[in-house]
C-alpha cells in the first residue's frame, strides 16, 4: 500500500473535528435528538462525497464489496445512528453536579 497524504491529513484532523462536533452537539440541546442525528449524518455524507471527489480516489471500490461487507457497513451505520441519538439525549438531560 502506498503512502497517502490525504489519509494522514484526515487522521491528524480527526481529534479536532470530533471535539468540534461535541461542542456543536452541546450547543444544540434544544433540538430533538432525531433532528440532530439527521443533520450530522447528512453533513457527513456531503463532506465525504466532496472529499472523495476532490482527492480523485473515485467510487470504483464500491463494485468490489461483497455482500458481507455491505451487511457490516449497514450495521455500522445503524449503530452510529443509535450512538448519536443516545449521545444527544444524554446531552439534553445532562446537569452539572452541585459542588
Amino acid at each position: 500500500m502506498e503512502a497517502n497524504m490525504w489519509a494522514m491529513v484526515a487522521l491528524g484532523a480527526q481529534p479536532m473535528l470530533l471535539a468540534g462536533g461535541m461542542i456543536a452537539a452541546r450547543k444544540m440541546k434544544r433540538n430533538h435528538a432525531f433532528t440532530l442525528t439527521c443533520y450530522t449524518n447528512v453533513v457527513l455524507l456531503i463532506t465525504s462525497t466532496i472529499g472523495i471527489s476532490l482527492t480523485g480516489i473515485g467510487y470504483g471500490f464500491i463494485k468490489e464489496l461483497s455482500l458481507a461487507s455491505w451487511g457490516l457497513i449497514t450495521l455500522a451505520g445503524i449503530m452510529t445512528i443509535f450512538e448519536h441519538i443516545g449521545k444527544f439525549m444524554a446531552f439534553r438531560y445532562y446537569e452539572a453536579a452541585p459542588l
